[in-house]
């Protein structure tokens, strides 16, 4: 088992903008959509425009800075996506006029969009057990940046509100310099396609289009840590305090679950990882609504988030067995783009229904759903044992026949 300080220095600086990355978002995330409609009084359509801007189209953006990062190089494309981010935070803080607001969200969701894809291609690049180990302390660095943000964030919110962004813009500020200084050390795989080759090069990839589908099922559940968990803890409790702790608990639990984890995911195939992960996850959310008590909500938490710990470093480890290193940032792209995209997206839609106590719809649509992800994800285990292990094997077994 490799420790971190053995990984290639432009996979530790990968790892580490990762961690600064995501604790740049945390710090004005969880209290943006307060900040426009509280503080700059914006009306509910004008707050909603810019939330889907800031967060929702940072999850379909990649579909096409994947193949522009692919074209243009890591290196480049790291230093903008940052430059951008800082550049509309520093806006943020100063604006308060919709019509440049709309812009600056539209820019910062382009920015972050970016900065994902690039960041999972250049670790696409080591070897395999190094590539599992490194995506594994990838998401470690996903988690503990998510809960130092927040923390963060609510200290700066409680000084003053605008400060909160400045705040975020330094922490971007800080991961270009680091880009910059490290420049000469960020891998340079290029693609030398045009963009329609690339698209084409997807589209008749057929394992990878049949797993980014059923991974929308997987990220309908995983949504649910935002939308399912929270109302039904505070409902429980009739406390914020309880709400409030489902994103940090989840986020430590799994930070610290990755170091007991770490070998099976050298050990095992990246679909047994998801497929296990995602019947805890499943069975965790169906199980929420059984009773009222505050430790069976807690219990289910710990459960979904065991599930979603053993799962999510295996859903990037998936995508990069399905392709190229030249093509990575662009597979990236086209797989959060879409399978993240309309399953977040179908995730809170159908959390509002399993929120409302007047109707089970939302929880069946979660059990249906939740069983042809788990069967489709099952038979794509099948498929690629078949092709490692049968098929070898009976190439071996008729090349022996006919040496005989």
């Amino acid at each position: 088992m490799r420790s971190l300080k053995q990984f290639p220095l432009f996979a530790r600086l990968m790892i580490g903008a990762t961690l600064g990355l995501n604790m740049g978002r945390y710090v004005v995330l969880p209290f943006f959509s307060v900040y426009l409609i509280e503080t700059l009084h914006l009306s509910p359509l004008q707050a909603g425009i810019l939330l889907s801007l800031f967060i929702t189209l940072s999850d379909l953006f990649p579909i096409i800075t994947g193949t522009v990062t692919a074209r243009i190089g890591l290196p480049l494309t790291l230093l903008c996506s940052c430059l951008l981010c800082l550049i509309s935070l520093i806006c943020f803080s100063f604006f308060s006029s919709f019509p440049l607001l709309l812009l600056v969200s539209l820019f910062y969701g382009l920015g972050s969009a970016s900065l994902e894809p690039a960041l999972r291609a250049s670790l696409g690049s080591l070897r395999e057990q190094e590539r599992k180990t490194a995506f594994t302390y990838f998401h470690q660095a996903i988690n503990l940046g998510a809960l130092l943000g927040a923390i963060i964030g609510g200290l700066s919110w409680s000084i003053d509100q605008r400060t909160t962004f400045l705040v975020s813009a330094i922490l971007f500020g800080l991961l270009f310099l680091g880009f910059w200084y490290f420049y000469q050390e960020i891998p340079r795989v290029k693609q030398n396609k045009v963009t329609w080759q690339t698209y084409r090069e997807i589209l008749r990839n057929k394992p990878f289009l049949f797993y980014t589908v059923s991974m929308i099922f997987y990220w309908m559940l995983y949504v649910q840590l935002y939308v399912t968990f929270p109302v039904q803890l505070f409902r429980t409790t009739q406390s914020d305090f309880w709400m409030q702790a489902v994103i940090p608990v989840n986020c430590l639990l799994s930070y610290l679950l990755m170091f007991w984890l770490r070998k099976t995911f050298i050990q095992y195939h990246s679909f047994q990882m998801i497929t296990i992960g995602m019947l805890i996850m499943a069975t965790s959310i169906f199980a929420l609504p059984v009773t009222g008590f505050i430790w069976w909500a807690f219990l289910c938490l710990l459960c979904f988030t065991f599930g979603e710990t053993i799962s999510m470093p295996s859903t990037d480890l998936a995508v990069i067995e399905q392709t190229k290193p030249q093509d990575y940032s662009s597979y990236f792209g086209v797989f959060y783009g879409l399978s993240y995209g309309i399953g977040g997206s179908l995730g809170n839609f159908i959390g509002a229904y399993a929120t409302d106590s007047s109707t089970s719809v939302g929880w069946s649509l979660f059990g249906i759903l939740s069983l042809v992800g788990i069967l489709f994800l099952y038979l794509l285990q099948c498929k690629f044992y078949f092709q490692e292990k049968i098929t070898p094997s009976i190439r071996r077994n008729l090349s022996s026949q006919e040496k005989g």
